[in-house]
Formats: structure tokens, C-alpha cells, sequence
């Protein structure tokens, strides 16, 4: 037998996993180890969750759910462990109360009201030592937005995967700015802003903002080059070059049509291209193509439209290695991005054997 709770909590979980709106008033609360593992799952990902305390367990999660955003308060009664294969998505958390610790990778930090993390999307995490008055906010980023604000501040594509530095200390400095940023999102005890509720597109302009003044914010690998004069610019042939690219992508087939256009040799472009981008020309050029059929993978109707159509547009003639550098770049297949589109993540929402029937309305719900 369910309880309306229970229920509502199963229900609201399908609507998070649609990718539909959410506020601060959808509460998830459960007292059932498998229940939490569902409303977590539809919020964030698969995982594993694992009860360190005997005795009663408790667990609630407020959500804000709009238009790339997405925000979850967490709290348990009793310590668990929570353990997530890579994502292929970001994570930046911190405790408004209490402490938990959280390592990505061989990265490890102990976050709460001062200290804050971001979780990489290429490696495993874990969550772990909830204290007893823990509340984990973790708000998910998904890599190709942020990856789309850094080249817009950068003036220029982004062609490595961002890797941020342990934890960044939300009481001085850089972090100390980017706290009061973090508070358009937020009230004084850690619930959602009613200013993020107002309406989607402010929620995602908020998120834009939030997601700029954390690469702001947060060391990362392409700090150096923020913190570069603002002033300088591409060589003339290389921005030429550029130009070209960005404008129609399919103009051009070969490096040598490539060279013509900058007016230098081949050799000569390639070391001004990897001295620039770390990259040759020829791999900008396809990671220019993989972001446009990104996009028409994303903004298309699965019902109209195929992968393979998307790849032979761009220029990916062999649909297997359209497929890997997809994944590669994006962390998940073209098909998933078509699929989803615009409506959000789809997420595999697991229930217990018991649950029959409550979700309804066609979500998909399988075993994770």
C-alpha cells in the first residue's frame, strides 16, 4: 500500500525526468532507502546509496527544476554513502548546513556553509559523512553550457574539457563574490529564491549568470587564459581562419584549403593553431561541426528527425565515429541529445518491485 506521499513523490519524480518545471515547493520526502534512490536518480543520476547507520532513515529533497537549471537540497536523518559512476554532467555543491565530504576522481573536499566543490563529469563521485544536520545543495551544470559561457568570455572555442581545482572558500576573495552571487539562487536558510521561481527564462539567465561567476570563480585550466589581458588578440590569419570556420564549416575539406585561407603553409598553420588552441586546424574545424550538429540535434524532432541524417549534414560520413567523438565531446550518444531535445535530461527512474502503476502518463521507468 502507498502512501499519498509516497505517491505525490513518485509523480513529481516523472515530471523532474520529463525535464518539466519544477519549483521550491516540490518536496520529495521518503522514509524508504529505494524511494530515496528513485527521487535522487530523477534529479541528478543513476547511483548507488548505501545506509552507514542502523535505525530509522529519513530523506527529503527540495527541487528547483527550469530551463537549464536545476537545483536539489538534500537531507538525510542518518549518515549514507552515495556513490555515482561519471555523469558526463558537472556539479557544484556546498552544505548550507552542516558538512558532507564529496571526492570526484582523486579530488576530495569537505564541503559546507564556507566551502564549496565542483565534481567532474569524467569521474566517479562519492558523498559520504553527512553530519547530523547536513543539507547538501548541488546544483547540476551540464558541460556543454558551460563550456558555451567559457568560449563566449574567452572570445573563442572551448576545445578542452574544463577540469576545476579542489574546492573554492566561499568566504574570501574571488569565492567570497561568487557567495553573493550564489544567493540570487537561494534565501538565507538554503531554500530557492523566489526570484529563480518567478518565471523559466529568469531561472535560466540566473543560471547563466551563476554558471559565468563560478568559471570566474573557481580555478580551472583555463584560468591563465581568463586572467590574460583582455586586450589581446588572435593573430590576423588565425582569426581569418577562425572567421571562416565559425561562418559555414562545410566550405571547407582539406587542411590545405584551410592553409590557402590564412595565406601561410601548412606546417606554419598548424603550430599557430596548436600554439593558440592546443589544437591543429583540421580538429577545430570538427569540433566546430560536432557543435552544429549538436545543435540541430538538440532544437530537432526525434519523430522527423535522424543521427544520421545530422552526421552527413556536418560532414561525418561514417556513423560509428560520428557516434564516438559525439560521445567523447559530450559525454552521451547523439541519439540521447535528440531524444531529450529541449524537454531536459531523460533519466532512468527506478522503483521498488512493489510500486505499480503510480507514475503514469508514459514516463519511462526501468531498473537502474
Amino acid at each position: 500500500m502507498t502512501s499519498r506521499h509516497t505517491s505525490e513523490g513518485y509523480a513529481l519524480a516523472g515530471q523532474i525526468a520529463k525535464g518539466q518545471r519544477a519549483t521550491s515547493g516540490s518536496l520529495l520526502r521518503t522514509d524508504d532507502l529505494d524511494e530515496a534512490r528513485v527521487f535522487l536518480t530523477s534529479v541528478y543520476a543513476p547511483h548507488h546509496i548505501t545506509a552507514v547507520e542502523r535505525g530509522r532513515f529519513g530523506f527529503s529533497l527540495r527541487v528547483l527544476n527550469a530551463e537549464r537549471l536545476r537545483i536539489g537540497y538534500s537531507k538525510f536523518s542518518s549518515d549514507v554513502r552515495l556513490e555515482v559512476p561519471p555523469p558526463s554532467f558537472y556539479v557544484f555543491c556546498y552544505a548550507p548546513s552542516g558538512s558532507v565530504d564529496v571526492v570526484s576522481g582523486r579530488r576530495s573536499a569537505s564541503v559546507s556553509r564556507t566551502t564549496a566543490a565542483v565534481l567532474s563529469p569524467s569521474a566517479p563521485w562519492r558523498f559520504e559523512r553527512w553530519t547530523d544536520d547536513s543539507t547538501l545543495m548541488a546544483m547540476r551544470i551540464d558541460r556543454a553550457d558551460l563550456e558555451d559561457d567559457l568560449a563566449a568570455i574567452l572570445g573563442r572555442r572551448v576545445v578542452e574539457p574544463i577540469e576545476f581545482g579542489d574546492k573554492l572558500d566561499l568566504t574570501k576573495g574571488r569565492g567570497a563574490d561568487f557567495a553573493r552571487v550564489l544567493r540570487l539562487l537561494q534565501d538565507d536558510v538554503g531554500q530557492p529564491s523566489q526570484l529563480a521561481q518567478q518565471h523559466p527564462v529568469m531561472a535560466s539567465h540566473l543560471g547563466q549568470l551563476v554558471r559565468s561567476a563560478l568559471l570566474m570563480s573557481q580555478p580551472h585550466n583555463y584560468s591563465d587564459k581568463l586572467d590574460e589581458d583582455r586586450g589581446s588578440c588572435l593573430p590576423a590569419a588565425i582569426q581569418r581562419v577562425v572567421d571562416v570556420i565559425e561562418d559555414d564549416p562545410m566550405q571547407l575539406v582539406s587542411a590545405a584549403d584551410i592553409a590557402r585561407i590564412a595565406c601561410m603553409s601548412l606546417r606554419a598553420l598548424e603550430k599557430a593553431f596548436v600554439r593558440e588552441f592546443g589544437i591543429p586546424p583540421m580538429t577545430y574545424l570538427r569540433q566546430v561541426r560536432l557543435a552544429r550538429a549538436r545543435n540541430d540535434l538538440i532544437n530537432g524532432d526525434p519523430d522527423a528527425l535522424t543521427v544520421s541524417a545530422v552526421a552527413l549534414r556536418w560532414g561525418f560520413g561514417h556513423l560509428g565515429r560520428f557516434g564516438a567523438a559525439y560521445q567523447e565531446r559530450y559525454g552521451e550518444p547523439p541519439s540521447h541529445t535528440l531524444r531529450r531535445g529541449r524537454r531536459g535530461l531523460e533519466f532512468v527512474v527506478s522503483r521498488p518491485p512493489w510500486f505499480e502503476g503510480e507514475l503514469g502518463n508514459g514516463y519511462d521507468v526501468r531498473r537502474a
